[in-house]
């Protein structure tokens, strides 16, 4: 008999990272023919009904119960058995007939019903092979950035934590807790800046120029990337940071530096370093342009630039999604021109703008991983927008 105590059993990825629902298929026929118990992260249920307000309320309370503990997976229409511990593990046959706008009706009693609103959730439909125009609904929620959540609808006003196998009602210190315990790994993520920003290392770095990386989760651990595991050696191993090689230091870190080819004034490419707290740091040189003749830069090779940031958010989103983490993370791009004017040029109808503010030009946003992970592409966009308006233009559409 297996025993859902470990991540697996909440489910391995984001639900949109399986575009392929053949991949969420394969995952519920595992759990119901390898007769997995129920756990903290794992709840079966045979039926779903919304009809009542008592029926709303239980789907708001098995929701917001994972979300206020370490997160979890419900799946809808998966019958129960009892194993010889007394753990519920599904049974066969199993499916329900589709329920027309489930997943919308959910939607409504998360939104309505829990407050402050869950920062993320999934619903999803799973067609059966074994048991054809049957399906099961799968949905699926990580642990809360915002909690703890209460439910306040049909007279409640409580909040709710995931036990072994069922809901629970917090008490008031719990509920305490778990506001501190977010307060304190908020805190420990706003330090990993402080550390990237004084790492030794960036005194390779000697030119005029330098622009610094860095995304790590807003809700930091010590241990989120386990150097010493094969799996992360591996991971390490397959994702080099072009054109380099990563390098594991004796601290614990993986450290990226070499020389860059053809050089010969003692200049260092860009290095690039993982924590095992799961923040991603890349110095390297600013992108400037120079006419010639010039001896400092006229303005930022803004082009060129964002080229290495998304290449930065490649290797960011690999690694988180390695990681499997769930949450905010944050990205902060920090250009330096040792007292130079940071400019842009003129384009699209805009005047040459100057970079007026106090130097270096830093640039931060929050977004969810899931959105690294499934719209890179529009997290990029978010950073431009956010560098155009240090020069005060509204966003850069216009590139």
């Amino acid at each position: 008999m297996m025993a859902a105590d470990n991540m697996e059993y909440m489910l391995p990825k984001h639900p949109d990272q399986y575009a392929d629902d053949n991949e969420l298929l394969e995952w519920v026929e595992h759990l119901v023919h390898d007769r997995v118990e129920e756990g903290p992260r794992l709840d079966y249920k045979a039926e779903i009904s919304l009809g009542e307000p008592n029926q709303r309320r239980e789907a708001a309370k098995d929701i917001s119960s994972f979300a206020n503990e370490i997160g979890g997976t419900l799946l809808y229409g998966i019958p129960e058995d009892g194993s010889e511990s007394g753990a519920p593990i599904p049974t066969t046959p199993y499916g329900i007939d589709p329920v027309a706008d489930l997943e919308q009706k959910l939607e409504n009693i998360y939104v309505d019903s829990i407050r402050p609103t869950l920062p993320e959730w999934k619903v999803r439909k799973v067609a059966l092979t074994e048991y054809p125009g049957k399906v099961v609904y799968l949905v699926w929620t990580p642990e809360s950035w915002l909690g703890p959540h209460m439910v306040e609808s049909h007279g409640d006003w409580r909040y709710y934590r995931r036990g072994q196998f069922r809901n629970v009602a917090m008490a008031e210190h719990e509920v305490r807790s778990r506001y501190e315990r977010l307060s304190r790994l908020r805190d420990l993520a706003g330090s990993v800046v402080d550390d990237m920003e004084t790492d030794t290392l960036a005194g390779r770095f000697d030119q005029p120029c330098g622009s610094h990386y860095l995304a790590y989760p807003a809700f930091a651990t010590y241990d989120r990337a386990d150097f010493s595991t094969t799996e992360m050696r591996t991971w390490v191993a397959r994702h080099s940071y072009p054109p380099n090689q990563w390098m594991a230091a004796a601290s614990g870190v993986q450290t990226l530096l070499e020389r860059e080819p053809g050089r010969d004034r003692g200049e260092w490419s860009p290095y690039a370093r993982i924590t095992r707290g799961g923040a991603i740091s890349v110095w390297r040189h600013t992108a400037v342009t120079l006419s010639e003749g010039r001896t400092e830069p006229e303005t930022i090779a803004y082009i060129a630039e964002f080229r290495e940031i998304g290449l930065f958010l490649v290797r960011a989103q690999e690694l988180f999604e390695e990681l499997n983490y769930v949450g905010p993370l944050r990205l902060r791009l920090r250009i330096s021109a040792r007292g130079w004017p940071l400019r842009i040029p003129s384009d699209a109808g805009h005047p040459h703008r100057e970079y007026q503010g106090s130097h270096p030009l830093v640039v931060e946003v929050e977004v969810p991983s899931s959105e690294l992970m499934l719209n890179r592409e529009q997290v990029l966009q978010q950073l431009r927008d956010e560098f155009m308006r240090a020069f005060g233009i509204w966003d850069a559409t216009w590139l």
